[in-house]
């Protein structure tokens, strides 16, 4: 059993979306190892990522316990080579996330540092401009604009783990 602590704010599409990719990413290993346990199918899941499901239902994903509050955690349970897969996967990711923020400031300070520059330089323009009566060079103030830092959209189970919502993934012991 897979137990995925969250914590933070989540709202019921966040919930919504949170499950659905689990699911996905869980079918989606499952029908990979059914074609290998059953390889009669044949093509039957050409794209098993496209809401594919295994033919083997001991193969379904079950919550077996949610704890809403935050902290929280939820507890999974289903085929253990898929589960192990995506315990591995969000270990790797929250182990990383927190080195990624960190990397995500520091670049945000440097950029603030290149912008402070930019204005420092703007400034010295500016006052030869006061000071000489010249114009200032052509495109010089759109220099002045900080670069979006935001990473591009992941899907919402590894915004969960990056965003420090989903905080970690372990294996659960089954309650009798």
């Amino acid at each position: 059993m897979l137990r995925l602590h969250i914590d933070g704010d989540w709202d019921a599409a966040d919930f919504a979306a949170f499950f659905k990719s689990i699911d996905e990413l869980y079918n989606y290993l499952c029908v990979t190892f059914e074609r290998e346990l059953y390889p009669e199918f044949g093509r039957v899941y050409a794209y098993p990522f496209r809401g594919g499901r295994p033919r083997d239902l001991r193969f379904r994903l079950d919550v077996r316990r949610i704890e809403f509050a935050s902290p929280g955690f939820t507890d999974l349970a289903g085929l253990a080579a898929a589960m192990r897969e995506i315990r591995e996967l969000l270990q790797f990711v929250i182990s990383h996330a927190a080195s990624r923020k960190d990397r995500k400031l520091k670049r945000e300070r440097e950029q603030l540092e290149i912008l402070r520059l930019k204005l420092e330089l703007f400034e010295k323009l500016h006052s030869i401009e006061e000071e000489f009566g010249r114009p200032m060079p052509v495109g010089a103030e759109r220099h002045l604009g900080l670069r979006s830092t935001s990473m591009p959209d992941l899907d919402p189970l590894l915004d969960a783990a990056l965003d420090g919502r989903l905080t970690k993934a372990e294996n659960a012991e089954e309650e009798t």
